[in-house]
């Protein structure tokens, strides 16, 4: 039992460590054709496009997500690397 109860303690601290919390936001209806904004950058954000754009592109028929890349805007990562791979990762856990 106390075997058990340190890998648990082990794994969930390695996790909360590890997380990742990824800004995003969603305009429209999810039926709708999705569209996923990405900002440019680096160290910018999605705030620009959230105000003048992406409510206007929801009421046009798009199911809109915008998003601030891990380590940018308001998504801080103090270890991100930049990698595609990361930006990937990120992308699928939005989809998700």
């Amino acid at each position: 039992m106390k075997k058990t109860l340190t890998v648990f303690i082990f794994i969930v601290f390695t996790l909360v460590i590890n997380s990742q919390t990824i800004y995003s936001k969603a305009f429209g209806d999810p039926n709708d054709k999705p569209l996923l904004y990405l900002h440019g950058g680096p160290g910018y954000n999605s705030v620009g496009f959230e105000a003048t754009t992406a409510q206007k592109l929801s009421e046009n028929g798009f199911y809109v997500i915008s998003y601030d890349r891990r380590g940018e805007g308001r998504s801080p990562d103090k270890n991100a690397k930049f990698t595609f791979n990361e930006t990937f990762e990120d992308i699928n856990l939005i989809y998700d």
